[in-house]
């Protein structure tokens, strides 16, 4: 056991050396801040006792080759209380003058820490060019459900058309997804879009707490009839999965298109006449309107 403790205390000490000290040599230039790092989490929220995972993308733009150290670590500098989370590239590339090298960099959560957000830096170090990316790792705790639905409603339309994508939580906990286009079947174009508005190229990424619903889109077009098909992974645990398909049909069903006209403001007990010449039914030029009257008065055809 003191063995144990000693080994520990020894651990730690490097560890913290070996993070200040690299922080040290970017920030003081030793390494020219010239080199761009990319970060795609894969596994971004982990239970203790397990790695979290990132792909990093670490790419050269000085004028000569370098052998780089990557690795991530606790960001310490808006709290000095946060758990020591440490993870290490096996490998030192070399990388010459503007290319890119990727890798998978595994950061261990300890066992007992504590669930919540910590902030990571990914840095790279090299003898000549460094660079730094930020990150999070959500600590998730043990024994947490995780799940996930998507639908999209409706399930098929023609096009153009924009299909509501509807993605649920199961789980017990908060948990955050990629979602990706996986398959496209006939002459049909389609990109998501986020929650936030955005209409990134690739995964976009988006959070749900536990239990919760969120929607994404799916702008369509091109020519039907054809399909595609999306699929929403957990970062936390990548079997959790869901897909959905949206049909892109020439006679699908579309909605109807409803107007009564200019808004009116009319007293109790006289007449109002409202103008549908701006209604249509995509599906049938023959449509029929019902307008309910006053005090719940019998529904008439017009």
């Amino acid at each position: 056991m003191l063995y144990s403790t000693r080994r520990w205390f020894r651990d730690l000490i490097c560890f913290s050396a070996f993070v200040v000290l690299s922080n040290a040599l970017v920030d003081s230039g030793y390494g020219q801040p010239t080199t761009v790092i990319q970060v795609m989490p894969l596994i971004a929220s982990a239970p203790p006792g397990t790695n979290a995972q990132f792909q990093v993308q670490v790419t050269n733009n000085g004028a000569a080759a370098d052998t780089f150290l990557i690795f991530g670590a606790t960001d310490f500098t808006a709290n000095a209380q946060l758990p020591a989370l440490f993870g290490q590239l096996a490998t030192q590339p070399v990388i010459a003058p503007g290319q890119t090298f990727a890798g998978t960099l595994p950061i261990a959560v300890p066992a007992g820490t504590a669930p919540g957000s910590i902030p990571i830096l990914i840095t790279a170090v090299g003898q000549n060019y460094s660079g730094q990316a930020p990150t999070t790792i959500n600590v998730v705790a043990n024994g947490v459900m995780l799940g996930v639905t998507a639908s999209f409603q409706p399930s098929s339309q023609n096009t153009p058309a924009v299909f509501p994508l509807m993605v649920q939580n199961t789980g017990s906990a908060q948990d955050t997804y990629t979602a990706v286009i996986t398959n496209i079947i006939g002459s049909i174009q389609a990109n998501l879009v986020n929650l936030d508005g955005t209409s990134p190229q690739q995964n976009p990424q988006f959070t749900l707490p536990g239990l919760a619903t969120g929607q994404l889109s799916l702008n369509v077009s091109g020519t039907p009839p054809g399909s595609v098909t999306v699929t929403i992974t957990s970062l936390t645990d990548p079997t959790v999965t869901a897909t959905a398909t949206a049909n892109i049909c020439q006679s699908c069903a579309r909605a109807p298109i409803a107007s009564a006209g200019a808004p009116q403001m009319v007293s109790v007990g006289t007449s109002a006449t409202l103008d549908g010449s701006g209604s249509s039914d995509p599906n049938t030029p023959h449509y029929r309107s019902l307008i309910t009257g006053y005090s719940g008065a019998r529904p008439r055809e017009v």
